[in-house]
């Protein structure tokens, strides 16, 4: 729904001379779009798994110097330092290459889908003391191909019928214990409740 990409674009706050990597890059359309709010100083990596899509999307960018698409699933982005990543695909867990390319004030917007393919966007934003969450609310989108995990998928649904997203506050790589603050607790990650003073 291109209402819905544009409020997930205007959350990356994308301005001149931000480095973006966009997965799920489709034709280019909305990559072409970003493209224009971080010219012309910036830069824009486009990731594409279908390769005929990959293709078209070169085609239709080739006027963009600054932008580039290669076909695969961004998943590990070539030890990229990003100030920006956009997830066009529904994962189930924030994956540690992507959590590890965001540069220091860096923004992740990411869909997390359970098996249905149903669930909420969360913005991550790399900060001092670690990674602040806060969900943007429900999302209904396609699989990103190489960040499905059906344990995470089935612990993601589970939170969801519990609820309690709204009240994110941090994403947490420690290693800790499950606790009342753990909204989604995963191997390496977990999207908490609890500020960063908790930790």
């Amino acid at each position: 729904m291109p209402s819905f990409l544009a409020f997930l674009i205007d959350a990356l706050a994308l301005k001149p001379g931000d480095r973006v990597a966009h997965v799920g890059a489709g034709v280019g359309y909305y990559t072409a779009i970003m493209a224009e709010l971080v010219s012309p100083s910036g830069k824009v990596f486009g990731y594409e798994v279908d390769a005929a899509l990959a293709r078209r999307a070169t085609a239709n960018l080739a006027g963009y110097a600054h932008v580039t698409v290669a076909p695969g699933n961004g998943v590990d982005l070539d030890g990229r330092d990003i100030d920006t990543l956009f997830i066009n695909a529904g994962a189930t867990h924030p994956l540690p290459a992507w959590l590890s390319a965001l540069a220091p004030g860096g923004t992740l917007v990411l869909p997390l889908t359970t098996e249905h393919r149903w669930g909420i966007t969360v913005k991550i934003t790399r900060c001092e003391a670690g990674f602040d969450a806060v969900s943007l609310g429900q999302v209904g989108i396609y699989p990103c191909e190489g960040a499905r995990d059906p344990a995470a998928a089935k612990a993601l649904f589970r939170a969801l019928k519990t609820g309690g997203q709204e009240k994110l506050t941090t994403l947490r790589r420690d290693r800790h214990q499950r606790g009342p603050d753990c909204w989604l607790h995963g191997r390496g990650w977990c999207l908490s409740t609890a500020r960063h003073a908790a930790q």
